[in-house]
């Protein structure tokens, strides 16, 4: 009887053990609740923070995680320079006689390579000849020489020329075919108006070797690029 008492007073006292620990957790979570309520930030306190704490970052754009390729727009006008020219020139071939002023247009493709101004130019003009007919030319000579190509509107070029022309005659009407030869230089530039459009202007200083065509004369030129 004795032992059935102790083990009943055991258990008693277990379970009540068991019941204050239930109650202290049960105590303690409100408590916990509240504390944590009174750590979040008031309205007034949101208020008062400095403003670049309070502002969101701004939304990401759908995609930015693909970075876009920056565009320079050096690179852009970069190595753009004219492609074809069509010009009018004025120069002097010398005669046995009075004359010899050349006015004429001539048609130049270049090709693409860049800063170096390579390319076959072919004109046709006349040859002034106070004393009966004007002279029929038709040129054609070789250009390479130096372009500087950048960001800025004007190309300016270094190009050096050779090549020969057919000079057809009439004197006492008689028909006579000189053949020219020359070379020189040309220092000039050209302006972009716009990307696919050019005006340009240049100086010659010329040489040319035939017979009666022996001589050295300054050149005007003046075109336009696409």
């Amino acid at each position: 009887m004795r032992g059935l008492l102790l083990l009943t007073a055991f258990g008693l006292a277990l379970s009540g053990s068991a019941l204050a620990q239930e109650d202290a957790t049960s105590l303690g979570t409100p408590l916990r609740r509240s504390e944590a309520w009174r750590q979040r930030p008031t309205r007034n306190a949101v208020d008062s923070a400095p403003r670049s704490q309070r502002e969101t970052p701004a939304a990401t754009p759908r995609g930015s995680g693909q970075e876009l390729p920056e565009q320079n727009p050096e690179t852009e006008t970069e190595n753009t320079a004219p492609r074809l020219l069509g010009e009018y020139a004025t120069y002097s071939l010398p005669t046995a006689g009075p004359g010899g002023r050349v006015h004429g247009f001539a048609f130049a493709p270049l090709f693409p390579t860049g800063r170096l101004r390579l390319g076959p130019r072919l004109g046709f003009a006349t040859r002034q000849y106070p004393l009966g007919e004007n002279d029929l030319v038709i040129r054609a000579d070789a250009l390479i020489g130096y372009q500087h190509l950048s960001s800025s509107a004007f190309v300016p070029y270094l190009q050096a020329f050779v090549g020969g022309a057919f000079v057809f005659t009439r004197r006492i009407s008689v028909p006579i075919r000189e053949d020219v030869f020359f070379f020189g230089a040309e220092l000039g530039t050209d302006i972009r108006l716009h990307p696919k459009f050019f005006f340009g202007v240049g100086l010659s200083l010329q040489f040319s070797r035939r017979e009666v065509a022996n001589g050295t004369s300054l050149g005007l030129h003046v075109r336009v690029g696409f």
